[in-house]
């Protein structure tokens, strides 16, 4: 997939919740959302690529482990052997 940087931008409207959107502005403000959201998409996404890498060397197990983790799921950092700290 290979994302990269360009000038063309899109503008989009995000639902997300109250609890999320504080967050996000105590740390970077209301005037850093976009930066922050894009730059959270893209980590995702690679991520992702990465996950999807991983399990067609058969390196990752197609379903999460226990983990101890809060959140961990089949896309979380522990289900790879990550720390999320």
């Amino acid at each position: 997939m290979g994302l990269r940087r360009t000038e063309t931008m899109a503008r989009t409207h995000v639902v997300m919740a109250d609890e999320v959107l504080e967050a996000i502005d105590e740390r970077v403000g209301e005037r850093g959302r976009s930066r922050f959201l894009e730059e959270a998409a893209r980590e995702k996404l690679m991520r992702i690529e990465l996950e999807e890498a991983l399990r067609s060397t058969k390196t990752l197990p197609k379903s999460s482990e226990a983990c101890t983790h809060v959140n961990a799921g089949p896309r979380s950092a522990c289900s790879i052997g990550w720390s999320s700290s």
